[in-house]
């Protein structure tokens, strides 16, 4: 799993943010062991409880890291919705 996803890195834009939301603890533990597994991939994870959790820590990353604010109006149709899907996709049951 860690050779995949350092091959899945290798090839992707540098400064990836990933948040996964895992509300129940099973895959809450899951994730943070994940999470040490992947660490020295590059990526920058987080796990949360909740969507919104999710998504606002990935909206202030972004803001932080890259200087893209998605609090605000979206600039480009759809912006802010394709946060949401993207988190969605991640949900962990």
């Amino acid at each position: 799993m860690v050779t995949q996803n350092a091959t899945i890195a290798a090839n992707a834009v540098p400064g990836v943010l990933l948040a996964v939301a895992s509300p129940r603890d099973h895959g809450y533990a899951l994730t943070r062991m994940w999470e040490a597994l992947v660490e020295r991939v590059g990526w920058e994870t987080m796990t949360f409880r909740s969507v919104a959790d999710a998504e606002s820590w990935i909206r202030t990353r972004l803001r932080q890291k890259f200087g893209i604010d998605l609090a605000g109006p979206a600039k480009h149709p759809g912006q802010c919705q394709n946060l949401r899907v993207m988190c969605r996709c991640l949900q962990v049951c």
